[in-house]
């Protein structure tokens, strides 16, 4: 890799590369980092509502996540009852991701403000006993229980969240305007550098 590489490509370094989110998420997932996995897939989230912000903003909001978290995300739950094993799918909304989102990464939790407030559902996260096989369903809530519950899958999540980065990275670069804005907000995310020493 060299620099000049990643100026020309900052999509495939920050995003596909070999430094880059869906490696990162890979890997964490495969060696078992579930939690570690889950804070670097809500940053994607913040990332790409932040990239897909309006053009005269300078900077992302909590809009722009739930803007993009609308457009992109489609996260469904079985619902379940006590009589019946599933009675239905509750889609899981973007406030309650958002809701998530802070829990993990401001308090490594999974309640939040938001959630505490009974404005949204509390999100828990469960694995599959079989590693990267997600659980089946791969989400679920049961309206019943005391708390208001939705468990989801974290490889489940990171499926959904990564097709979702794939869906609107394509939709921005089929969109001149969008395209243009993007590959300049890219610039600005970490990405890996090669360190080239001087020769001299």
């Amino acid at each position: 890799m060299t620099e000049d590489s990643v100026v020309r490509d900052p999509i495939t370094n920050v995003i596909y590369g070999e430094h880059g989110i869906k490696r990162s998420v890979r890997i964490l997932l495969d060696s078992g980092c579930y939690l570690g996995a889950l804070t670097i897939l809500f940053s994607t989230l913040d990332a790409m509502g932040n990239l897909d912000r309006p053009a005269n903003n300078e900077k992302g909001t909590k809009r722009d996540f739930l803007t993009w978290a609308d457009r992109y995300i489609r996260l469904e739950a079985a619902v379940r009852s006590d009589v019946v094993e599933l009675v239905g799918t509750s889609r899981i909304t973007s406030v309650e991701l958002y809701a998530a989102r802070c829990a993990v990464l401001h308090t490594y939790g999974s309640e939040s403000d938001i959630s505490r407030a009974g404005n949204a559902r509390q999100i828990g996260w469960m694995v599959s006993s079989k590693t990267n096989v997600p659980c089946k369903p791969a989400a679920v809530c049961k309206p019943t229980a005391g708390k208001k519950l939705v468990m989801v899958d974290i490889n489940h999540f990171s499926n959904v969240v990564l097709d979702a980065v794939d869906r609107f990275i394509r939709d921005a670069l089929t969109d001149e305007s969008r395209k243009e804005i993007l590959g300049i907000r890219l610039r600005n995310l970490l990405c890996a550098l090669p360190f080239l020493p001087n020769s001299s």
